[in-house]
């Protein structure tokens, strides 16, 4: 709704609580709820409605990849890339839900299929500014440094307002022993 576009979370949420009231069969506003509800920090109560609203319509590939991210933060990094995979084998994918299993892959250790997803994720979106900053973070711990770079430098353009991006390429320059465009790249992520 326009209250959860415009992060009105709480309003968001008495307004699907309400949908729900009207029409308790609704499977997009147990969806949308479960969505407000994990941006909020109520991950069980999120995963509750992600789950009604698959019950109500068991193909519905968004309400999987909602369940994902409410799985992933309640550390239930398992259930969270089996809900990402079903949710792309639903829908045929898309770059969001790619994005998210590459993050969930790499919680789980599995860095080889990560990297798989977050460019599968932006060859479906190259648009996405994120899943380049995920890109690159996974790149960096694996002292891939110039094509982190690369990475970081492709969010910043997409995002220029992300401040992790600007964080992120700081800490290569850091890396590199290039302190002040580290300095830089650090001021900038803080006036953000």
């Amino acid at each position: 709704t326009i209250f959860h576009a415009q992060n009105c979370l709480e309003d968001a949420i008495k307004h699907y609580q309400y949908t729900i009231k009207l029409n308790p069969e609704f499977a997009d506003a147990y969806n949308n709820l479960g969505a407000a509800l994990n941006d909020i920090g109520k991950h069980f109560n999120a995963v509750e409605n992600c789950l009604q609203a698959i019950r109500l319509r068991p193909q519905y590939s968004e309400a999987l990849n909602n369940l994902g991210n409410a799985q992933k933060e309640l550390g239930q990094i398992d259930q969270a890339i089996r809900a990402y995979q079903q949710s792309n084998e639903i829908s045929g994918g898309c770059a969001e839900t790619y994005g998210n299993l590459g993050n969930a892959l790499c919680d789980a250790g599995q860095y080889d299929e990560a990297l798989k997803n977050y460019n599968q994720a932006i060859l479906m979106n190259p648009s996405y500014g994120k899943v380049y900053n995920n890109l690159g973070t996974l790149l960096r711990n694996q002292r891939k440094l110039d094509e982190a770079a690369v990475c970081f430098q492709k969010a910043i353009a997409l995002m220029p307002n992300e401040m992790e991006a600007h964080h992120n390429l700081g800490n290569i320059h850091y890396d590199r022993g290039n302190y002040d465009p580290a300095i830089s790249s650090y001021e900038r992520a803080l006036s953000i």
